[in-house]
């Protein structure tokens, strides 16, 4: 048998440091992954300490203030974004979905909360289409993984309405995301109604949009 050369024995020892090197680093968490678990233990506690908080203020009484000032709260302005479309080779902005109610909900694809909402919404969207009220989604790309998993959970959902791309963490920043899933629900004239930190099911959503009708009613009767 022929003995090696120092050479090739340098080689086969490189070879095996850095595959030992890849097997280690595939099996230690990412930054980011320790992030998302992170979240997702802060939302769970969340969820957990403040349920009954977070339905009552969303489903509080009385008119909402209205304002000129664009913003991420009842009674301002909802931010006109103008975003890539899935599906669709044109951006397109938020406001040509003016004139009706909107129900705006903001995910992404390793939310647990999301995904276990996703098909209300959906249901909620189909039996609603063409009337005046429209569900309009937003995936937040840039804490996605890659866009080929955003693309699998909207296919695995067979979601069907219109879902914007946020590409550069605009509208994370323009609407104050601290946590997914958040639902806004928009009145006719582009203002936010109600803001929903957290999950939410068909029942929620129906309540939602039926406190927003009441609110805008009250508003526009008070002008």
């Amino acid at each position: 048998m022929k003995k090696q050369s120092l050479p090739t024995l340098m080689i086969l020892l490189v070879a095996i440091s850095i595959a030992a090197y890849v097997i280690y680093d595939a099996r230690s968490p990412s930054s980011s992954q320790e992030e998302i678990e992170q979240y997702l233990l802060e939302q769970q506690e969340l969820k957990e300490s403040t349920p009954e908080r977070t339905e009552q203020e969303a489903l509080s009484s009385g008119a909402y203030e209205i304002t000129d000032e664009v913003g991420a709260h009842p009674g301002m302005k909802a931010y006109d974004f103008n975003l890539p479309v899935h599906g669709e080779e044109e951006s397109n902005h938020l406001s040509q979905h003016q004139g009706n109610f909107v129900v705006l909900n903001l995910w992404a694809s390793w939310c647990p909360p999301c995904q276990e909402e996703m098909p209300d919404l959906v249901q909620f969207h189909e039996e609603h289409e063409g009337e005046d009220v429209e569900v309009v989604g937003v995936n937040m790309t840039t804490q996605e993984q890659n866009e080929q998993v955003m693309e699998q959970f909207i296919h695995d959902f067979e979601i069907s309405f219109p879902t914007y791309m946020d590409v550069d963490g605009d509208v994370a920043d323009r609407y104050e995301v601290l946590g997914i899933p958040v639902t806004f629900v928009l009145d006719p004239d582009g203002r936010i109604v109600i803001r929903r930190q957290g999950f939410i099911d068909y029942e929620i959503l129906h309540e939602l949009v039926d406190q927003a009708r009441e609110e805008y009613e009250a508003s526009a009767s008070s002008v």
